[in-house]
């Protein structure tokens, strides 16, 4: 894994960006390997890989950047509607 300091100064078209067909038995390491090295983890939150597939074929998106194929970066969309920020309190 890269230190945030090795990928500062990084030019962002040396990246490769998968967001179709993820591995995410890779996403969910990746993403355990960064909640250790966060003072609140619980902002990643704890999807089990069967609430990212029921996520996924609901409309969510996830994107996996890769700097020399080593995960760097991933983000995640989770569409909402009025109801659902509700439940949360937004």
């Amino acid at each position: 894994m890269y230190n945030y300091l090795e990928v500062i100064n990084l030019n962002l078209n040396e990246l490769n960006c998968i967001n179709e067909n993820i591995n995410l038995d890779e996403y969910i390491d990746f993403r355990e390997k960064v909640k250790k090295q966060m003072e609140y983890p619980e902002w990643l939150g704890d999807l089990s890989k069967d609430d990212l597939i029921k996520l996924i074929n609901s409309d969510s998106k996830i994107w996996i950047y890769y700097l020399n194929e080593e995960p760097i970066c991933s983000m995640m969309l989770i569409p909402s509607d009025e109801k659902s920020l509700l439940r949360m309190w937004i």
